[in-house]
């Protein structure tokens, strides 16, 4: 396989012409000619007034009857602005005719079309695909997440809580609530000092403490949800920061 062809074909598959069905916009397109590979390469306006005398065509079976009785024959070709013939727009029919320079120029025209249809589809997937990745990427965080035996809580920068994993929804019967407040995270989420009694007062919640800037190590705090067991739990707390060093909130575990 030649090095232009290679290129072809990658071209082809840039543009998932080979690879995806076409919209209801180019199928629009195509019911108004046919698409055909004949000449690709060329990359030219091809017009056969009768198939039947044209040497490169007589002897093909869409033109001797095996398959069809083609005789007049037209093609526009789909050629990227790189240079790359992706397949030709065709139109045909059973009786020789001659195109008028109107009627080649709507032709050209409907191939320009299919043309900014793919290139369309091509910026709308290369647009989407980021957010894909962030989401496959999100779903595989959030099964890690959901998977260790370690309650995992993170806040924005503001200190809502946006992040409750398996085991932090299981201790506290809840799921993490942007709403709350963080002056009434005790009382949501059934916060207590260590002896399980006296409510733990918001300067004390590790969480809020790694986010006015403290260092949390080892806190002892206890979790007791209405219609569960208390849980004794000790948790330590770090900020959260990405590559760029930008501060994004605060996580406890």
């Amino acid at each position: 396989m030649s090095g232009d062809e290679q290129q072809r074909l990658a071209a082809l598959h840039e543009y998932r012409v080979l690879d995806a069905p076409a919209d209801d916009e180019l199928t629009a397109v195509v019911r108004v000619a046919a698409m055909c590979g004949r000449r690709l390469r060329e990359g030219t306006f091809v017009h056969v007034r009768d198939a039947r005398t044209d040497p490169v065509y007589r002897d093909n079976p869409w033109v001797t009857g095996v398959l069809a009785d083609v005789r007049f024959y037209a093609s526009a070709p789909l050629v990227t602005p790189q240079g790359h013939a992706l397949g030709t727009l065709c139109v045909f029919d059973s009786v020789p005719r001659e195109l008028t320079g109107e009627q080649r120029a709507r032709l050209e025209d409907l191939a320009g079309v299919i043309l900014a249809l793919f290139e369309r589809r091509r910026q709308a997937r290369i647009t989407a695909e980021p957010a894909i990745e962030a989401e496959a990427r999100q779903r595989f965080t959030d099964t890690v997440l959901d998977t260790i035996d370690v309650a995992v809580v993170a806040a924005d920068r503001s200190g809502h809580l946006t992040v409750f994993n398996r085991t932090a929804r299981d201790w506290h019967g809840l799921d993490a609530d942007p709403s709350v407040e963080p002056a009434d995270f005790a009382e949501h989420y059934r916060l207590f000092r260590a002896d399980g009694v006296t409510p733990i007062p918001s300067e004390e919640i590790p969480l809020l403490q790694v986010l006015h800037g403290g260092a949390v190590s080892e806190a002892e705090l206890v979790i007791r949800p209405d219609g569960l067991p208390a849980r004794h739990v000790v948790v330590g707390g770090s900020a959260l920061t990405a590559a760029d060093g930008t501060p994004l909130g605060r996580s406890w575990r």
